[in-house]
């Protein structure tokens, strides 16, 4: 019975049968990989419309282009200009997300947050002072809350940009 199969065929099958064996290991270990790639155009819109609804009292124009503009991601748009208050901002961005992403693989406790915020947001003394500022204040108590799931109060904002 077995005189019929080549060593050729044999080999094909084993590794057709490999092949779809690790297909479905990693189907099954790594499923949450694909949903994640699929699902992050939504969580742009849902980012920016978390940020319309906390904000007010800006001026309506610059308001949403500062807000457009934090909530881009690097694959949407270059990278702005070297010395300029934007890529100021998009450079702190990127380090609060960095953070934000290694505290919600650990565990998060809202103090070490609220201090390692203020350590980044140290680094980056202009933006205290520019209009850029509740934008990004905004789009702290967000990725906090959506990221972390720690919730920030006003006291708490206060804290992060003073250090106190």
């Amino acid at each position: 019975m077995f005189n019929n199969i080549s060593w050729q065929s044999y080999w094909i099958a084993i590794a057709l049968f490999s092949a779809g064996y690790y297909l479905v290991i990693y189907v099954l270990y790594f499923r949450h990989d694909f949903v994640i790639r699929r699902s992050k155009a939504s969580t742009s819109a849902a980012e920016s419309s978390f940020l319309s609804q906390t904000t007010t009292g800006q001026d309506s124009q610059s308001g949403a282009a500062q807000q457009s503009f934090l909530f881009n991601h690097p694959e949407d748009f270059q990278r702005p200009e070297m010395n300029t208050m934007e890529h100021t901002v998009y450079t702190c961005m990127d380090e609060i997300n960095a953070f934000l992403e290694e505290a919600r693989r650990g565990k998060c406790v809202k103090e070490d947050v609220i201090v390692d915020l203020h350590r980044i947001l140290r680094k980056y003394p202009t933006i205290s002072t520019s209009e850029y500022k509740e934008s990004l204040t905004n789009v702290i108590v967000g990725q906090c809350e959506y990221r972390c799931s720690v919730h920030l109060s006003a006291d708490d904002v206060v804290r992060v940009w003073l250090g106190w």
